[in-house]
């Protein structure tokens, strides 16, 4: 949340946490292949799902594992953090179709019992609040659900063509983004379950990466097609040119303050970016 760090996680069985200030690296080895990173909001804890359905939370002042726990049987190929970093959500596929659980960050408890999402999920995400969960399946639709109890709220909504591949929430909770191997992004009211104005559209290519700025205004998609866009979150207008990339961009996240976004593909390499807004120079500034 300082901007101080950045984590980044690999094949290779290691994390690596890059100190902006001090240019130094720390790698932290893991014993196994992870499926899946994502921080905590304080941003010293990160949660690993490995291919045998196990969590664990490094905690990287420590550098160490600080908790871990059996997740699922089946394989889990989602995870999220809820707002508060108190809830962790992870979505298994299952010969039923897509099982969600919530977790306890701290002791690993199920917070209510595993429900079915339907179809295969692509994507999930909390609301702004951690009251609801949103989901995107391989069927183009998305849903959302009550975290307490598990039930379903609205949807599902068809939303795309294809596979929703990420949703992302607006800071007030009040709508919400998707995107799909369509090409397309859209944007839906979170209570009606509406589409709000007309499809973002650009991108060539499955549109597999959304994040939105820390003010909320401005929305970037990565895609398939090696290009990362940004747009105005009120209007849809695209802001800028792409950038155009040398690969395809496997994860990306704003710095918090809004000036750079970080993204990272397969040729192990880290890039950040200062975005177009901020004084009218797409570059790189590092790798």
């Amino acid at each position: 949340p300082d901007g101080k760090r950045m984590v980044s996680w690999s094949n290779d069985q290691s994390i690596r946490i890059w100190e902006a200030e001090e240019d130094q690296v720390t790698c932290v080895a893991i014993a196994e292949e992870v499926n899946c990173v994502v921080a905590f909001p304080d941003g010293r804890r990160f949660v690993t799902v490995d291919g045998e359905g196990k969590l664990k939370v490094l905690d990287t002042e420590m550098r160490e594992i600080i908790h871990e726990w059996n997740g699922d049987s089946h394989t889990i190929w989602h995870v999220t953090v809820s707002p508060d970093g108190t809830l962790i959500a992870t979505a298994s596929t299952s010969d039923v179709g897509t099982i969600m659980k919530i977790w306890e960050a701290e002791s690993g408890r199920l917070v209510t019992h595993p429900f079915e999402t339907g179809g295969a999920v692509m994507s999930v995400a909390f609301s702004p609040d951690g009251k609801k969960i949103a989901t995107g399946d391989f069927l183009g639709n998305i849903a959302i659900f009550d975290v307490e109890i598990g039930s379903l709220i609205l949807g599902p909504t068809t939303a795309h063509k294809s596979f929703v591949y990420c949703i992302v929430w607006s800071l007030d909770g009040s709508e919400l983004f998707s995107a799909s191997t369509d090409t397309i992004i859209r944007k839906w009211d979170t209570e009606s379950g509406l589409a709000i104005g007309e499809p973002l559209e650009g991108h060539t290519g499955w549109v597999s990466l959304l994040a939105i700025s820390p003010d909320g205004k401005r929305l970037c998609s990565a895609s398939l097609d090696k290009t990362m866009r940004f747009w105005d979150t009120e209007s849809g207008q695209a802001l800028g040119d792409p950038l155009e990339l040398e690969e395809e961009v496997k994860a990306m996240t704003f710095s918090p303050n809004g000036e750079f976004i970080a993204s990272a593909g397969w040729e192990e390499k880290l890039s950040l970016w200062r975005v177009p807004w901020w004084d009218g120079d797409l570059g790189q500034v590092s790798v």
